[in-house]
């Protein structure tokens, strides 16, 4: 069971778009691993962009269901590989 976000606050997910291709950011080096990558928040997703040189790139607010529809398949939260089969990611 989810835990409900607190009254008057919903749950934010935000991916990073290239403003010109209006394209996501998608991680991971082989075909298996590569997915979209997710950020929990504005802050997260600012200073992974940061870090890797991608200050180009814009947050797009999804819907927080979004990765319960990633079940199954690579995807990334906040830098980190999640596969949606119980992996956690890596440290």
């Amino acid at each position: 069971m989810r835990a409900e976000p607190p009254p008057g606050k919903k749950e934010q997910l935000l991916m990073a778009i290239d403003p010109e291709t209006r394209e996501a950011l998608r991680l991971g080096e082989t075909p298996a691993d590569r997915g979209p990558a997710f950020f929990s928040s504005l802050e997260s997703l600012e200073a992974y962009c940061e870090a890797a040189g991608l200050e180009h790139l814009e947050p797009y607010e999804v819907p927080a269901t979004l990765l319960e529809q990633m079940t199954g398949k690579a995807h990334w939260v906040d830098g980190r590989p999640r596969t949606g089969k119980g992996r956690k990611g890596r440290p």
